[in-house]
């Protein structure tokens, strides 16, 4: 295990190993992070990112993904709505390197959305590392958030989606991952 592995994973085991939000940042111009261990092998975690089953395992109505530079992935979380309709979120995947990087730019917000302009301008990076054979640590960063009254709810947004996504994953594969105190959600 390298030392940041070893650090991050004592930083994780700190919190509970549940996942965490980065601290308050200092200027808009750093990325909002949220980080996880989950307690699957890497290619596990990897599916659940970049695939319509993924997706759909971690409880999004329906998916679409095409894994590919310039490719789409569009989410529309309401089992009643119609993918690709008003209410389905477009991101295109502007970076990937499969099991270790996946980055998306927001397309199209959802309509009704607060500040859907600004979520359209937003991006992230989610990085995938192994920690050892049977865990990985999952890393998403967002950026293109403003500051301001009116990118305060994106940011609000942007950090309890995430948190909720990772949460998601990890109760995937309970019990969490083994360095961790608990084993229950």
């Amino acid at each position: 295990m390298t030392a940041f592995a070893r650090n991050l994973t004592l930083a994780l085991l700190a919190t509970g190993c549940l996942a965490t939000l980065s601290p308050q940042r200092a200027a808009a111009a750093e990325p909002l992070v949220a980080e996880a261990i989950i307690n699957a092998p890497l290619a596990t975690v990897w599916q659940a990112f970049a695939t319509r089953e993924g997706y759909a395992s971690v409880g999004v109505a329906q998916a679409a993904v095409d894994l590919k530079m310039g490719g789409l992935v569009r989410v529309q979380p309401d089992p009643k709505g119609a993918l690709g309709d008003a209410g389905t979120t477009v991101s295109e995947i502007i970076a990937y390197e499969p099991q270790r990087l996946l980055s998306l730019r927001v397309r199209q917000a959802p309509t009704g959305f607060p500040d859907a302009g600004s979520f359209a301008n937003t991006w992230s990076i989610v990085y995938f590392a192994p920690l050892g054979a049977e865990m990985t640590h999952v890393r998403v960063a967002g950026f293109g958030f403003n500051e301001g009254p009116a990118a305060a709810a994106l940011t609000r947004f942007f950090e309890q989606d995430q948190v909720a996504q990772m949460r998601r994953v990890e109760k995937l594969y309970w019990p969490l991952c083994a360095l961790c105190k608990t084993d229950t959600p």
